[in-house]
């Protein structure tokens, strides 16, 4: 809480291409769609409030309970290793506050960082309980990571192979996987479609 008062707001040049972005989203007048970024951080802004009040505070607020979660799914990761391995570790994550410095920052970092994050967290949770609900959490937090910068598509990619062979021996499992896979698809492809409208009026960028 101290780091909130601590820290500037720092509001720059991408952050105001993200908020014409929203407005974009929004089909606000100034506003326009990004053909190079990804719909992710713009939507986090407007559920956020950014519009509907016309302010920061919710946006940075949001990004402070984020910072706050980060700890404990880091220490849900490691806990299973080694309990007070896990619990040191988390401390000094939280003393270096790291977990906190972008909550500030209006652009991407402090939500792209909680989603890598959360990618790890759903693969370790499936990994040690095999509840393949936890596939669905994996890929779907992989996907928002995705929307919000074209570069998770690494670890998204990364983690649905490493997924396909842990469980290509379950039947149940699989299905989950391709489930989730077949989401992932229809909402990038979707969005692909869409931002080629938003941008050029029809559909000739369509999965580029």
């Amino acid at each position: 809480i101290v780091l909130l008062f601590v820290i500037p707001l720092l509001f720059e040049c991408d952050a105001l291409m993200y908020y014409h972005y929203a407005m974009g989203l929004l089909g606000e007048p100034g506003g326009h769609v990004s053909y190079f970024r990804g719909p992710g951080f713009p939507t986090f802004l407007i559920l956020t409030g950014q519009f509907l009040f016309d302010s920061f505070s919710l946006t940075i607020l949001a990004q402070a309970a984020l910072g706050i979660l980060k700890p404990l799914m880091f220490y849900r990761i490691l806990a299973p290793f080694h309990r007070p391995v896990a619990l040191a570790a988390t401390v000094i994550l939280i003393l270096s506050t790291t977990p906190f410095w972008a909550a500030k920052l209006i652009l991407t970092e402090q939500l792209y960082g909680f989603m890598l994050l959360g990618i790890v967290y759903g693969f370790s949770r499936y990994y040690f309980t095999r509840d393949a609900r936890f596939i669905h959490l994996t890929l779907l937090v992989g996907l928002a990571a995705f929307l919000t910068r074209w570069e998770a598509s690494v670890p998204l990619l990364a983690v649905t192979a490493i997924i396909f062979f842990m469980a290509k021996k379950q039947n149940r499992h699989l299905r989950q996987l391709f489930l989730s896979i077949a989401v992932v698809m229809a909402v990038t492809s979707s969005w692909s479609v869409a931002r080629s409208y938003y941008v050029v009026g029809n559909i000739s960028l369509a999965g580029s």
